[in-house]
């Protein structure tokens, strides 16, 4: 398939998704209240309720939080993408929803095998070199050198989540060649990025509801600049093109 996209401007694509985010502000206000909310009660009561016995418990919080990302995932990209109709009401769950989040598990599949195999590798590396000693700037090397791959692969596969908030039919074929000469761009936008904003802010401790809420509002908003990235992205690239297929729907 032939590619059908545009060169991304990555400063570009931040100033978008940041002024596209502020034209939908009292919408996307009481969508990230609702899920600072939910997300910091559920955190605090997690860790309240189980303290240090949680163990398979994480798993069901993994699971909870999962969902509320897919609703907000869901509503901000159809925001920024301009198919939102509010009438329909801020949060809800719906057919839309439950694709949404089975094309998420697929992203993710293809990530974590992808990590896996190559993980595997660089144990292999390390056990033949065993013998001799090991530096921590070596094992550092050869961790990025997994991780790239794998986020290169998601980051290419990701344009397929908000072309399935906006009802569009598509497969990861599409989504390849969607994304072709824009793979490391989107890598700097949607894993880069993030991880250099996360690695300047401080460790915080969630003591109180009132901090595990404040604490849940604030990566609400950050989630919210990352989706918007991707909607923004997806359109810069033509993903965005038949406007039949973003119609609203009555669900």
């Amino acid at each position: 398939m032939q590619a059908m996209n545009g060169s991304l401007g990555v400063m570009d694509t931040i100033t978008a998704a940041v002024n596209q985010l502020w034209a939908e502000r009292k919408i996307v206000a009481w969508l990230l209240i609702l899920v600072g909310f939910v997300g910091g009660l559920l955190d605090w009561g997690f860790s309240k309720v189980l303290g240090d016995n949680e163990n398979g418990w994480l798993y069901v919080l993994a699971v909870i939080n999962t969902m509320i990302y897919t609703v907000l995932a869901v509503r901000v990209h159809r925001l920024v993408l301009g198919v939102e109709n509010p009438v329909q009401g801020v949060v809800r769950w719906t057919r839309r929803e439950t694709k949404f989040l089975g094309w998420l598990v697929v992203v993710y599949f293809y990530y974590f095998f992808l990590v896996a195999v190559a993980f595997g590798v660089v144990a292999g590396i390390i056990g033949t070199l065993l013998p001799f000693e090991v530096d921590a700037w070596l094992v550092a090397t050869l961790a990025a050198l997994v991780l790239l791959p794998a986020a290169y692969l998601s980051a290419r596969l990701s344009v397929l989540l908000p072309a399935i908030a906006i009802d569009q039919k598509r497969n990861l074929a599409w989504a390849w060649a969607l994304t072709e000469g824009n793979g490391w761009r989107l890598v700097w936008l949607l894993w880069v990025l993030p991880i250099l904003v996360s690695a300047l802010l401080p460790d915080a401790e969630r003591t109180s509801f009132i901090e595990s809420a404040a604490l849940g509002l604030f990566f609400g908003v950050f989630t919210a600049i990352q989706i918007a990235l991707l909607s923004v992205a997806f359109k810069g690239m033509g993903g965005f093109t038949e406007l039949e297929e973003a119609i609203p729907s009555a669900e």
